[in-house]
């Protein structure tokens, strides 16, 4: 998700590339129930950002069935 919209949908290994307008933005990435932290950043005109995303060790003990698990970690590269 790019500033609370669905931006498109990833397979693992993909990669998706989105053109910006310059100013604040936020991303987040969703997968069934895990999602990541939104992220906040800054882009200039000129400049390209680039992030990527992988699973995260979620023990089923601190999971809540109703809410969305952290279980992305999602990090600048």
């Amino acid at each position: 998700m790019l500033d609370g919209t669905v931006i498109g949908a990833l397979n693992k290994g993909e990669h998706l590339e989105e053109p910006l307008e310059a100013g604040s933005h936020s991303l987040q990435v969703r997968a069934g129930r895990f999602v990541s932290p939104e992220l906040a950043f800054d882009i200039d005109a000129s400049e390209t950002v680039s992030y990527a995303c992988r699973g995260r060790l979620v023990l089923p003990l601190y999971t809540s069935q109703r809410a969305p698990v952290a279980g992305i970690d999602l990090r600048s590269e």
